[in-house]
Parts: C-alpha cells; structure tokens; sequence
C-alpha cells in the first residue's frame, strides 16, 4: 500500500512539476511567434512605442541584453531618435520584465523595476509604469547613429547705455 502510495505521490509531483515549466516556454513560444524572434529570447532585436500625445513619443528597444528607452517620432520617412538612450539589463520571465531602466520623464526621474508583457487578442503589449507600448518593429539598424544637431548663433549680451 506504501508502495502504491509513493508511486502516486511521485507521479502527482512530477505532473506538478511538469505543468510549470510548459508556461514559460509556451509563453516565450507564444510571443517569439508575434515578433518573429528566436523563443529563447523573444524581445531581442524589437522596438516598442509609447505614444504620448505630444511632439515626441516613447520608444523601448531591446537589444544584446539590455532595455533602452529612448525619445523620438514616428514621421513618413521612418523612425527619428530625438534622445539619448536611457539602458539597463533586463530579463524576462513568464510575462514579466525585470529591469532597473532608469529615464527622465517631464523633469523627473522614473525608475522601473518591473514591466509586463501582456497578450491579449493574439497580440501583445508591455506595460511600463502604467503607459501601453505596442510593437514598432524590428529594423534597428541606424539607431545608434541617429541624432540631432541643432546649430546656433551665439550672440553677445549687452546692455545698452
């Protein structure tokens, strides 16, 4: 009767067990699907945007590792990149998005901790600090060339007698 006990035990364990890991990877599964990436590291190579509803939005990039939130505009002749990149590592698990991004936010500093990847309709989108970021793409080549240089006339300040 013990033996028959353990045996049932062992396989209830193993079926517990078993049942946990399936999640991640379909998840992972699931998402690399969307993006068309590698399942073992789904995000890798994507852009995500924010859109504020002013002159500039937000983008996340993830790539060799790490998040880079970066400012920008989405115009006909493509991506823009108006700041610099603010980056950290990250890691993603089951859905979630572990990072230390710190970035400048009207003025402020914001640090997030932690991101969410969510599905829903057969597409996802993350949520960083309450703000929805949907999939820009995955063309992110000429990035980290991208800037802009504002030229100015410097002129003497006098008062007049």
């Amino acid at each position: 009767m013990k033996k028959i006990l353990l045996i049932t035990f062992g396989t209830l364990l193993l079926l517990a067990v078993g049942c946990t890991q399936p999640t991640v990877d379909t998840f992972n599964s699931d998402l690399s699907a969307f993006l068309q990436t590698r399942s073992d590291a789904p995000l890798e190579g994507t852009i995500w945007q924010h859109r504020t509803g002013d002159a500039f939005d937000r983008f996340i990039l993830f790539e060799n590792g790490q998040v880079s939130l970066f400012y920008g505009l989405d115009d006909p002749k493509g991506l823009q990149r108006w700041s610099d990149f603010y980056t950290a590592p990250y890691t993603l698990w089951n859905g979630t998005i572990d990072t230390a991004l710190e970035y400048p936010l009207w003025g402020e500093k914001t640090l997030t901790q932690k991101a969410s990847v969510v599905r829903s309709l057969g597409s996802f989108t993350i949520d960083l600090d309450g703000d929805t970021y949907v999939f820009y793409g995955d063309d992110v080549s000429g990035l980290d060339e991208m800037w802009m240089t504002i030229t100015v006339t410097i002129t003497p300040w006098y008062i007049p007698d």
